[in-house]
C-alpha cells in the first residue's frame, strides 16, 4: 500500500509517494499524481482519477482519508468481492462522479463522520453497495443496483440520504439500522426483501422518511421495526406483502401521514398485535389484495387511525 498525498508550494505541487522507491516528484498545479490500487488518499486535498482503477486485489481497492476524491466518471473495481472498493475515514472527506463494482461493499463510510457521498454508482458488489457506518454523513444522488445484500445499510445515526435509488438488490433497498437518520426523495425498486426497513438492531427509531417511493419489491415497501419514526408523503405500490408493516417487535408511537399504498399483494397499511401508540393520518390506500387498512390490535387498542381512505377490516379505523 502506497500514501499519496498533494502539497502546495507556491505555485506548484509537490507528489509524494511512499513505498515506491522514489522521495518524489514536482507537478504542475492543474495535474495530481496517477492514483493506483491500494493508494490512501489524503488526509487532506483534492485527487482526480485520470482512468479507471483496478480490478484490485488490494483491501480495499482505494481510500479516501478526509480528502475529496473526483472518480470523474471512471470506474474503480475489485478482483474479488472479498475486497472493499472505496473506503471512506477520517471527517469531512468527498467521494463523488463515478461507479464502483466487482467488490464486497463497494463504499465503506466509516472514521468519524460528516462526509459526503454524491452521484456514485455501486453495482454489482458482494455485500452492501453503500455501508455507512458512521454519523452525520450525506448521501446525496447515488445508485445501488444488483448488489448481493443491501442497497444502502446505515449503521449510523444523523445520516442524510436523498435522491437515491435502490434497484435489485439481493436483500433490502434502504436498511436504517441505527435510527436517527433521514431518508428524502429516494426509490427502492424490485430489491429481494422490503423497499425501506427501520430495524433496531443498533438502537433505532426516530428516522424521518419523507417523499420516498417503494415499488415491486419481495416483502414490504416500508417495514417499521423501531418506534418514533415520522414517514409522510411516501408511496407504497406493487409489493409482495404490505405496502406499509408496523412490526409488533417495537413499532410504536410512529406518525404515518398522508402516505399512500397500492395494489400491494397484501395490505396497504398493516399494523401487527402488539404495536400500540401509532397515529395514521390521510392515507391513501386502494387496490390491496387483502384490506386498504388492517390493524391487528382489538379495537386499535391505542393506535389513532383519522381520515383514511380504503377498506378496513375493524371499525376502529376512521
Amino acid at each position: 500500500m502506497r500514501t499519496v498525498s498533494i502539497t502546495k508550494l507556491g505555485g506548484w505541487m509537490l507528489a509524494v509517494s511512499c513505498g515506491l522507491g522514489f522521495s518524489g516528484s514536482f507537478l504542475p498545479q492543474a495535474h495530481a499524481a496517477h492514483i493506483g490500487c491500494g493508494d490512501v488518499l489524503g488526509p487532506g486535498g483534492t485527487f482526480t482519477l485520470d482512468s479507471d482503477v483496478g480490478p484490485c486485489a488490494t483491501d480495499p481497492a482505494l481510500t479516501v482519508d478526509s480528502a475529496e476524491l473526483n472518480l470523474n466518471g471512471f470506474t474503480v473495481s475489485c478482483d474479488t468481492t472479498a475486497t472493499d472498493g472505496i473506503e471512506v475515514i477520517g471527517d469531512h472527506a468527498v467521494v463523488r462522479n463515478g461507479t464502483v463494482t466487482g467488490c464486497h461493499d463497494g463504499v465503506d463510510v466509516e472514521g468519524t463522520g460528516n462526509h459526503r457521498i454524491t452521484s456514485v454508482l455501486s453495482i454489482g458488489n458482494g455485500d452492501d453497495g453503500f455501508d455507512v457506518e458512521s454519523d452525520n454523513n450525506k448521501v446525496q444522488s447515488c445508485e445501488a443496483i444488483v448488489n448481493d445484500q443491501d442497497g444502502f445499510d446505515i449503521e449510523g445515526t444523523n445520516n442524510r440520504v436523498t435522491s437515491s435509488e435502490a434497484i435489485v438488490n439481493g436483500e433490502e433497498g434502504f436498511l436504517d439500522n441505527a435510527g436517527n437518520n433521514t431518508f428524502i426523495s429516494n426509490g427502492a425498486f424490485a430489491n429481494g426483501s422490503d423497499g425501506f426497513d427501520l430495524d433496531p438492531d443498533f438502537g433505532g427509531g426516530g428516522s424521518t422518511l419523507n417523499d420516498n417511493v417503494a415499488e415491486f419489491n419481495g416483502e414490504n415497501g416500508f417495514s417499521v421495526e423501531a418506534p418514533n419514526n415520522v414517514l409522510l408523503e411516501n408511496k407504497a405500490r406493487f409489493n409482495v406483502e404490505d405496502g406499509f408493516k408496523l412490526d409488533e417487535d417495537g413499532a410504536d408511537n410512529n406518525l404515518l401521514r398522508a402516505n399512500r399504498a397500492e395494489d400491494n399483494g397484501d395490505d396497504g397499511v398493516h399494523i401487527d398485535d402488539g404495536s400500540e401508540d401509532n397515529r395514521i393520518f390521510k392515507t391513501k390506500a386502494s387496490g390491496n389484495g387483502d384490506f386498504d387498512l388492517k390493524d391487528d390490535n382489538v379495537d386499535c387498542d391505542a393506535n389513532n387511525w383519522q381520515n383514511n381512505t380504503g377498506t378496513r377490516n375493524q371499525a376502529c379505523i376512521n
